[in-house]
């Protein structure tokens, strides 16, 4: 969305004073600059119990982590939900209507193998996705079989348990901040995406690694990915050997990366969004003195 925080700042500045507060209500967004960093308490994560990110992906969390801390916010123990039942619900959403929106805005274009691949998985009956993510698993694709298995059944039954389960993870996501020792947790730093990038091709077997952007997107709270590190030579994959088709792109994806972007995500509290770029501005500000910071990112 912008190089720079304060670039994104400015966006979110002028797109939140074209708001219409009787239509869309909510809190008047803050000013980051206005945020003290000192006060705020922190947790992280490197690890969504689904699918294990890249040796740099961790220590650019770490990094951030030391940044904060510097700047005299507290890093504390966070007890999160199941993180995976985002992956679950970010899939359910998606599928719910067996990709019949995707379809029509897809009418009369070409369409990209990938896309494809996810648009006939959908469309598959119920018992035939059944029977193809059992034999996927006996064959030791089970990253493959999980994914088959979170799409929806099209039914408006499911649709509606789907939207429930939603709004309650939402709140259970919120309570878990509330309830950490000490007090309130306002941020949480974690990776924005398991491997530093996927080679061309690779979503086609690797969707969705993970749940870590799916954890912003499901929960809907404020969420922003800034720039630290760079993959450093001798860390480009602790992956271990695999028969798994995913954990092989995977592997083969973090294979020749160094010198690739790092970046880790920050969210934020519902209508936080303020303290999300204070935060992801004070670590890029850090992150630009350090000779591995990646100066010139694409768009």
């Amino acid at each position: 969305m912008a190089r720079h925080v304060q670039d994104l700042a400015l966006a979110l500045g002028i797109l939140d004073r074209a708001r219409d507060a009787a239509i869309d209500p909510g809190p008047e967004l803050g000013d980051p600059v206005t945020v003290d960093l000192g006060r705020l308490r922190f947790a992280t994560f490197t690890d969504d119990g689904e699918f294990p990110v890249a040796p740099a992906a961790r220590r650019a969390v770490a990094e951030a982590a030391q940044m904060l801390s510097a700047a005299g916010a507290k890093n504390v123990a966070w007890r999160p939900p199941s993180l995976t039942r985002a992956s679950d619900l970010l899939f359910a959403c998606l599928s719910a209507d067996r990709t019949a929106a995707f379809k029509r805005l897809l009418h009369g274009n070409r369409v990209d193998p990938r896309v494809r691949s996810l648009l006939l998985t959908a469309a598959m009956p119920g018992w035939l996705r059944r029977i193809a993510a059992f034999a996927l698993g006996s064959l030791g694709q089970r990253r493959s079989a999980v994914t088959m298995r979170r799409f929806a059944s099209g039914t408006a039954d499911e649709y509606w348990q789907t939207i429930e389960a939603l709004a309650a993870f939402r709140h259970e996501l919120l309570r878990s901040l509330e309830a950490a020792d000490g007090g309130p947790i306002d941020l949480i730093l974690c990776p924005p995406y398991a491997v530093p990038a996927q080679r061309h091709g690779a979503s086609l077997m690797m969707p969705l690694p993970g749940a870590y952007t799916a954890l912003a997107n499901v929960s809907g709270f404020p969420a922003g990915i800034v720039p630290v590190t760079r993959v450093r030579p001798g860390e480009e994959s602790d992956r271990p050997v695999s028969r798994d088709m995913v954990e092989r792109v995977a592997r083969e994806s973090e294979r020749g990366s160094a010198g690739l972007p790092i970046a880790m995500q920050v969210i934020a509290r519902p209508w936080r969004d303020h303290v999300a770029l204070a935060a992801m501005a004070k670590t890029e500000a850090e992150a630009r003195k350090r000779p591995d910071y990646p100066a010139r990112l694409p768009l």
